[in-house]
């Protein structure tokens, strides 16, 4: 799988030859009827897993850098180890991506490009496509989700452009990068986390993140801002070592605790660093 970022026309493509139908069959369909007698037995399994694979919508819960991902089903909250060494590199965690996945037994492998949103779309994107199913099933009502989601890409390549356009930045952390030291660090912390979770987020529908994170209805809102934030600092693989990135995080770990969120595995790694980085000082 190639960067999630360029999945726009990859998604389609892969769609248009294996999915859109006309005049009864796929393109894929079309080769294979006319081709499939003349196929050597290479060609023959390269064609099946391309036929075994389908499209999903998932989130990154965990990355394997160099080797792949687990990502969780955004519907059935089904999760699945793929095999990746690309992904693995370009993608964050919290990521939502629309890919093709083939299982067959063991790790899944990724097929093809990813199609990217952020963690702020994803009850939107689940939302419409839930919709879109209902809509689709007026006209076939023997259509199932799988094939619904297989034939989705044009609507997804649409969906993302309008996200895209339209999402803004919902956390502002200025003046938090040009803290010096850690004393002062911890003191803008402080004072940008107490004036944040008590102010009206427009993303949270207007509610403060502390009264979100009290209203079961709102806290997922709360924590999809909350990982969009969070996977901006995963998108930076060749500064890894840059302690001044990890601070740029710190108001986050400090938010989830004031609270009373879980911290993920990546945030309390960035812990563990600015702890050394201090105790080095």
């Amino acid at each position: 799988m190639k960067r999630p970022d360029a999945g726009r026309f990859g998604l389609f493509m892969d769609w248009f030859i294996a999915d859109r139908r006309q005049g009864g069959r796929t393109l894929l369909q079309s080769f294979e009827a006319e081709n499939g007698a003349g196929l050597s037995a290479e060609e023959r399994a390269e064609l099946e897993r391309h036929k075994a694979t389908h499209t999903g919508v998932y989130e990154v819960v965990a990355l394997r850098p160099g080797t792949g991902l687990t990502v969780k089903d955004i519907f059935t909250g089904e999760e699945t180890k793929v095999a990746d060494v690309s992904s693995s590199r370009s993608a964050a965690t919290w990521d939502v991506l629309v890919m093709r996945l083939r299982r067959s037994g063991g790790p899944a492998q990724a097929w093809g490009e990813a199609l990217l949103f952020s963690p702020l779309d994803r009850a939107e994107l689940k939302f419409e496509l839930e919709a879109a199913y209902r809509t689709a099933k007026t006209y076939d009502a023997g259509l199932d989700w799988r094939s619904f989601l297989d034939s989705a890409p044009p609507l997804l390549r649409r969906l993302e452009a309008e996200f895209r356009a339209k999402r803004n930045v919902v956390v502002d952390s200025a003046g938090i990068t040009e803290v010096r030291s850690f004393r002062d660090l911890a003191a803008a912390i402080v004072a940008f986390g107490k004036r944040w979770v008590d102010e009206p987020v427009p993303a949270l529908g207007g509610r403060t993140p502390r009264r979100a994170a009290a209203d079961p209805e709102a806290r997922g809102f709360l924590l999809d801002l909350l990982k969009e934030y969070e996977r901006s600092r995963e998108r930076a693989p060749d500064e890894a070592a840059d302690i001044s990135l990890d601070m740029n995080v710190l108001p986050i770990i400090w938010m989830r605790k004031s609270l009373g969120l879980p911290i993920p595995k990546a945030l309390s790694a960035i812990q563990k660093r600015l702890a050394a980085a201090a105790r080095g000082k």
